[in-house]
């Protein structure tokens, strides 16, 4: 759905204990039920990520709200029961937009023809005119064409594949980035031939480098990136060695350093067989 009626009075009944931060949680949980049309997984992991929360603090505030707010039900998954009723009081109406949108829309209004004489209900002599159109309105703006926004729906009312949630959940956490434009580049990396276990398996490597190097989530690549048709997922991202790890907040891509290339260099001395003394002169007036 790309439009939700929201009753101001029944949510601050409801929520008039939240703190500032539970407010934002409980809204873009409450609008992710409304966009993919389905419950929420029950992971919190998977919840942190559609709340961007990064902080302790925030992931707490999405907690407390998700098991508050969102109880997981029989099926494993989150719940809420407002949402729910809505979704479903609104699904005959898309349906019906759709329908109408494969017939080309709307027909157009046909005026009445002129008489010669106003009619006794009609004294004025105004034409009246007629519009054929479904019996319920859709939850959409009157004037837009609705058969794309209906097909976007119906494609997020699918879900995402099975894989790919798989994917998503083991992919190394990232500020902003979008679930939509990756599983569209997964499904074209399909279409070009990949292999589901293979692009899993780069996720886990990936994964894996960049808790070996401490990555700050904003370094990290977005997912739509990484399946992009750069084919990142295929990269051998093996972790440096143990005690080279660079240190947290630095990019993996940093040079080294002033005395990591003396030491590098004098390392290299120590080998056997013969060597230029001018690096050594070179390399202590350089260091200072």
């Amino acid at each position: 759905m790309n439009f939700y009626k929201r009753y101001p009075g029944d949510y601050a009944k409801k929520t008039s204990r939240l703190t500032l931060a539970q407010h934002g949680a409980y809204s873009l949980l409450l609008d992710e039920i409304y966009l993919t049309e389905a419950p929420l997984p029950a992971d919190l992991d998977e919840l942190y990520r559609i709340c961007r929360a990064m902080t302790r603090p925030e992931q707490e505030a999405v907690r407390i709200v998700a098991d508050r707010f969102f109880p997981v039900a029989a099926d494993g998954l989150r719940h809420n029961e407002r949402a729910t009723e809505e979704i479903a009081a609104a699904a005959p109406a898309i349906e019906a937009a759709r329908l109408n949108g494969k017939k080309g829309g709307r027909p157009p209004k046909q005026p009445q023809p002129v008489t010669p004489q106003n009619p006794p209900d009609n004294p004025l002599g105004f034409f009246v005119e007629t519009q054929v159109k479904p019996g319920t309105e859709a939850p959409h703006s009157p004037e837009r064409d609705l058969s794309t926004d209906v097909d976007s729906s119906l494609r997020a009312r699918s879900g995402y594949s099975h894989d790919f949630e798989q994917a998503w959940r083991e992919y190394p956490s990232r500020t902003g980035h979008s679930k939509a434009e990756a599983f569209r580049a997964w499904k074209a990396r399909l279409a070009d031939g990949a292999a589901v276990a293979e692009l899993l398996e780069g996720v886990r490597r990936y994964a894996a480098y960049c808790q070996a190097c401490r990555t700050e989530p904003r370094f990290v690549k977005h997912a739509a990136t990484f399946f992009g048709p750069d084919q990142h997922y295929r990269s051998d991202w093996t972790p440096p060695a143990a005690g080279r790890a660079p240190a947290a907040n630095s990019s993996p891509y940093a040079s080294p350093s002033i005395h990591e290339r003396r030491a590098a260099t004098m390392a290299g001395l120590t080998n056997t067989g013969e060597h230029d003394d001018r690096t050594v002169d070179a390399e202590s007036r350089f260091v200072g």
